[in-house]
């Protein structure tokens, strides 16, 4: 008995060992297991209409611990159906810190009192979910939204006559007009029509079209479809989409009612304007413009809008401005040009009528008028300003006609056929024009650009903006400044041990850009002063104090040389020292050379001057060349293409991230044959097209275009990095961000977005 009892008490013991080591390990499992310890917000209501301004804010605190590398934090708003919609406002750098605070921007849920809000840690690279965490919080009314971050919001999803009938839907015929808005669209997402059945389930109810691309505003029709309907009702959906990760940006419900014979009765709720009175002069000129801005309910499908005007002898006359599309949409705002109403009439009465299009003449549903009277002046044009930052320009650019000036300009209350001309007065009245070539003639109201000033004497440069008329050419007005022109005036030295020669001396004598030569003083009574003329080194800068990569002006002063010397006029310095420095310039005035020296140590060579600002910011190189003009971008399965008219070259982004490029130089277009994509895809045409049929692998690599290509004024800039001394391309995207393309040997090329 005894001898059973110890046994019994061993293995007691034993097992209690082995439990507590069992814990054990699994504490230190869970110990290093990817955790969201926290997920917390600082409110304790969200306002209501915030939530259906899309202005709400949530202000959330989050803590991860033992977070992998490849992971990445991801933000939702849980939906009553289950379903979940981004609630991140946009960002430049997509990685979130793995503790820290931020702000969630949901939206009204249908049908509930409370948001969900739900942070995941998932793997980028498995999609697995690590771990995750939520917060429920009540709506209510809390005061208000707010202003923080530019959420992508589809801000309108109507239809003119939410109804279908019964009959047509049966048939497969049913067809809804509806009408959208989005504001803060992200690049590379979408727009997505869909029907949500009784089940929940969404079914896409958009019709074939060429273009899959959905464009940011617009009118269109939809399919609804009869199954899954209940409760006479049909529900639709519009969701804003990235067409790479899928994750929903917004979306936006519309009810319609479904009925054997619709009926409609239309209204014009709004037809207003800001506008006080219209303008005598410019409506005889007939530049007067009025905005106006309407809205209509229960609106036909067969029918549109009409904006006229109604004459003094009560005849019509339709002030609308040409437009691509003649389709108006159901509420909106634009502008009219009204004309003289004729005989004594003192007001301009405006009018807008929504018509039947089955009809001939159009019937007309509802009509609503409104009045302004003709009263006060014509405003005044005026160039509201013409500036520039440029300090001066030296000699040697304005000779050789590289020198460049940046000007700022803006005018108000422009004419119509109107533009601006850049010249520049030269001294003797007469004016030329200073402008670079450019694709579009017509010059924007407000702007900055460079003008390239020519070469002239005096001691500056007088430029004028005029703001003409192009029907006559005439001037309506005119605005003008100066820039000092840099070196002028050379002073005089008083020489000695000199001989003065009778001809002017030349460069072409021996010294050339590229020289290395020698300074030393000679001038009496110098007391070992360089003169010199330069930001950094004024004129009177002892030579000592001069350090390797300085710029420095020598100023020759009078023509003498000594005879038998090839080099610059030697000068001795008192203290014994001496200048070295390459000859990077030279110019002359009146007859006399300004060479333009680099200053260095030793044998090293000179630093480089440059210019370290590319259009997205400060780099690490020198900017060696810069241009703005057409370009197209498209995205693809698995990255995208841009295209830059300029160079005619096409640039192949793989990976849809940073990764590797190609660059093809893009010579014809008509050699290929267009194929049937995909369904959902799209088939690249012109040059996109061209580099896509031309390489097998490529197309193998990169997969069918997802969205028709975008056209847009691409910026683009050479430049030369100092590691590694690498040459390198940036260009910039529709969303504003910007691409470095990096240079490698044998095609090796690789691409990052770098802001």
């Amino acid at each position: 008995m005894r001898k059973t009892t110890a046994s019994l008490a061993l293995f007691v013991t034993a097992l209690l060992m082995w439990v507590g080591t069992f814990a054990q390990v699994q504490l230190a499992r869970a110990a290093n297991e990817p955790t969201l310890t926290s997920f917390t917000a600082s409110v304790g209501v969200v306002d209501r209409n915030a939530l259906t301004a899309r202005t709400a804010r949530v202000p959330v605190s989050w803590v991860t611990t033992n977070r992998p590398i490849t992971s990445n934090l991801f933000f939702e708003q849980i939906l009553p159906d289950g379903s979940t919609i981004n609630v991140e406002l946009p960002r430049i750098i997509p990685w979130v810190n793995s503790s820290g605070d931020g702000m969630a921007a949901p939206i009204l849920p249908t049908g509930a009192n409370e948001i969900r809000l739900r942070v995941r840690l998932s793997d980028l690279l498995t999609r697995e979910v690590y771990s995750q965490r939520e917060i429920v919080i009540p709506i209510g009314s809390a005061g208000g939204g707010s202003t923080t971050g530019n959420r992508p919001t589809i801000t309108r999803f109507t239809s003119c006559c939410p109804q279908v009938r019964a009959d047509q839907l049966a048939a497969g015929t049913a067809r809804l007009p509806v009408t959208w808005e989005v504001i803060n669209r992200p690049f590379g997402s979408t727009l997505i029509f869909e029907q949500i059945t009784a089940s929940g389930s969404a079914v896409n109810v958009e019709l074939p079209r060429q273009n899959p691309w959905v464009n940011s505003s617009g009118d269109g029709v939809t399919a609804p479809q009869s199954a899954g309907t209940s409760a006479g009702e049909i529900l639709l959906r519009v969701r804003l989409i990235d067409l790479l990760s899928g994750r929903v940006y917004d979306q936006r419900e519309l009810i319609a009612t479904i009925s054997d014979t619709p009926t409609y009765d239309p209204q014009i709720s709004v037809f207003s304007t800001t506008a006080v009175a219209v303008n005598p002069t410019a409506l005889q000129q007939r530049t007067a413009r009025i905005p106006v801005a309407w809205d209509v309910t229960n609106r036909p499908p067969s029918s549109n809008l009409v904006f006229e005007q109604v004459l003094a002898d009560n005849s019509v006359v339709n002030i609308e401005l040409p437009r691509s599309n003649p389709w108006v949409a159901s509420a909106g705002s634009g502008v009219t040009a009204p004309v003289p109403p004729g005989g004594t009439a003192t007001e301009i009465r405006f009018r807008l009528r929504l018509v039947d299009l089955t009809t001939n003449p159009n019937r007309t549903y509802v009509q609503r008028e409104f009045t302004l009277p003709i009263s006060g002046t014509a405003p005044t044009s005026a160039i509201r300003f013409f500036t520039t930052n440029s300090t001066g320009i030296a000699i040697p650019q304005l000779n050789a006609g590289t020198a460049r000036v940046s000007v700022f300009w803006a005018v108000d209350n422009r004419p119509d056929n109107s533009n601006l001309v850049f010249e520049q007065v030269m001294p003797d009245g007469t004016a030329v024009n200073v402008e670079l070539p450019r694709t579009n003639p017509i010059i924007p109201s407000e702007g900055a650009g460079v003008v390239a000033p020519r070469p002239q004497t005096g001691n500056q440069l007088r430029l004028r903006l005029r703001l003409v008329n192009l029907l006559n050419n005439s001037t309506i007005e005119t605005r003008e400044l100066t820039v000092p022109i840099l070196n002028a005036n050379v002073p005089d030295a008083t020489t000695s041990g000199f001989q003065c020669l009778q001809s002017p001396f030349e460069p072409s004598s021996g010294i050339t850009v590229g020289d290395r030569v020698v300074v030393t003083d000679e001038v009496e009574n110098s007391g070992g002063q360089l003169n010199v003329l330069n930001a950094a080194a004024p004129v009177g800068t002892p030579i000592g104090s001069l350090s390797a990569g300085t710029i420095v002006t020598v100023l020759n002063g009078p023509a003498c040389y000594r005879s038998e010397s090839n080099h610059l006029r030697q000068w001795r310095i008192s203290t014994g020292g001496q200048l070295e420095g390459w000859v990077s310039e030279y110019a002359t005035f009146e007859g006399l050379p300004i060479f333009y020296l680099e200053v260095a140590e030793d044998d090293s060579e000179p630093q480089p001057v440059c210019d370290n600002i590319a259009f997205f910011g400060t780099i690490a190189g020198c900017v060696t060349a810069e241009g703005v003009g057409d370009g197209a971008v498209q995205l693809f399965e698995n990255g995208f293409m841009l295209w830059v008219a300029d160079t005619r070259q096409v640039f192949v982004m793989f990976n849809g991230g940073n990764g590797t490029v190609r660059v093809e130089q893009y010579t014809d277009a008509s050699s290929f044959a267009e194929e049937q994509p995909p369904d959902g895809l799209v088939m690249p045409v012109r040059g996109f097209g061209w580099v896509w049929t031309q390489d097998l692998a490529l197309r193998a690599q990169i997969g069918w275009a997802t969205a028709p290509e975008q056209g847009y004024m691409v910026q683009t800039e050479s430049a030369t990095l100092t590691e590694g001394d690498t040459e390198v391309i940036y260009l910039d995207t529709p969303d504003g961000r910007a691409i470095q393309v990096t240079l490698g040997d044998g095609g090796g090329f690789s691409w990052e977005y770098v802001s």
